[in-house]
């Protein structure tokens, strides 16, 4: 019986590790690659995103629209909590 390749997501203390699983013939190959740079600019990246739509939707809206940069603060925000 053939098995097919799988990866995982391994969070260990302050890094992330994404984990590629090869296995053929009762062994298993597997490579580990540290993600945490990339995790780290992908949230970055998508901050500045969101920070721009917040900027653009504002002007347009001549400040009657407010986006929020998080979705745990739209609640509040909104409510003014």
């Amino acid at each position: 019986m053939e098995q097919t390749s799988f990866y995982e997501i391994l969070p260990c203390e302050k890094r992330t590790y994404e984990a590629h699983f090869y296995p053929e013939h009762g062994e298993a190959r597997i490579v580990l690659t540290d993600i945490t740079p990339a995790i780290a600019y992908r949230e970055k990246l998508h901050e500045e995103t969101m920070l721009s739509y917040r900027e653009i939707m504002s002007a347009l809206s001549s400040g009657k629209v407010s986006l929020c940069r998080r979705s745990r603060n739209c609640l509040t925000d909104w409510v003014g909590v």
